[in-house]
C-alpha cells in the first residue's frame, strides 16, 4: 500500500514551498513600500499633515474651500496639534461627527477638523 508520501518527491516539494514563501514575502514588501506614508512632509504644517492618508486629495479639497470662501482664516495650528496629540485622526473625526462639528466644504459636509487640515494642506509651503 503506497501513500501520498511515496508519490511526492521531497526536494521539488521543498523548492515549491520555498518559492511560494518568497513570492508572498516579495508581495508583502512591495505592498508596504508602495503604501507607506511620506516619511517627511515639509512646510510649517508637515507634522499635522502627516496624519492625512491622501495629501494631494486633501489639498484639492482645501483649495476648493478657499475658493468658495476666499476670506477663510487659516486654522489655528497649535489648537490642531493639541487636538491630534494622543488620538488618531479617525477617532477625532468620529468625535466631530458625534458632536455635530461639521463644516460646509465646497458643497461637501465634512468634519470640522478635516476641513481645517485640508485648508492647511492647500496653503502648506
Amino acid at each position: 500500500m503506497s501513500g501520498w508520501k511515496d508519490a511526492v518527491a521531497r526536494r521539488p516539494l521543498l523548492y515549491a514551498l520555498g518559492a511560494a514563501v518568497g513570492v508572498v514575502a516579495a508581495g508583502s514588501v512591495a505592498f508596504e513600500v508602495t503604501h507607506r506614508p511620506a516619511a517627511h512632509i515639509g512646510g510649517p504644517y508637515g507634522d499635522l499633515l502627516s496624519a492625512l492618508p491622501d495629501l494631494p486629495a486633501a489639498s484639492v479639497l482645501g483649495k476648493a474651500i478657499l475658493a468658495a470662501a476666499p476670506n477663510t482664516p487659516l486654522p489655528n495650528a497649535s489648537a490642531l496639534r493639541k487636538e491630534l496629540t494622543g488620538a488618531s485622526l479617525a477617532a477625532i473625526l468620529a468625535s466631530n461627527l458625534l458632536g455635530a462639528k461639521l463644516a460646509d466644504a465646497a458643497g461637501w459636509v465634512v468634519p470640522e477638523t478635516l476641513a481645517e487640515l485640508c485648508v492647511l494642506a492647500a496653503t502648506n509651503g
